[in-house]
């Protein structure tokens, strides 16, 4: 359990550190889109096998699963990259509600329909994640 404790600020911090790092180099949002997707996908692989966690090799079903979360990804960029040209958009509350929206919708998404068992206390950090959102995305 404390193990999983503290993967979580580790892949918060990732989510936070990809668009920073693509906006002040100044590249392309897709680009950079592709470049952050592509090497955090590298460095989960290397994780999983220098831990021990390398999975077999997926079923039909996670394979579709896959390729649906590919499509919604890659909707997902252009829907991110044409929101962080537009000028009238408010970077400072769009990006981290992006983030943990993020975390929110894959938590949603994994016990829903992939039916992982949901604990009280995920519950918790999932409303407080939630309104934590709410609240920057209504100020003014």
């Amino acid at each position: 359990m404390f193990k999983s404790l503290l993967t979580v600020p580790v892949i918060a911090t990732c989510y936070a550190i990809w668009p920073t790092a693509i906006a002040y180099t100044g590249i392309n949002s897709a680009w950079g889109g592709f470049i952050a997707m592509f090497t955090t996908t590298v460095a989960v692989m290397v994780w999983g096998v220098v831990s021990g966690n390398v999975a077999i090799t997926p079923d039909s079903r996670s394979v579709v699963f896959m390729v649906v979360a590919g499509l919604i990804n890659g909707i997902g960029i252009v829907y991110h990259s044409k929101a962080m040209s537009d000028p009238e958009v408010v970077k400072v509350i769009f990006q981290p509600s992006m983030a943990v929206g993020m975390v929110i919708f894959s938590a949603l998404i994994a016990w829903f329909v992939l039916k992982e068992p949901v604990s009280l206390r995920q519950g918790v950090w999932l409303a407080a994640a939630a309104f934590c959102v709410v609240m920057a995305t209504t100020q003014k």
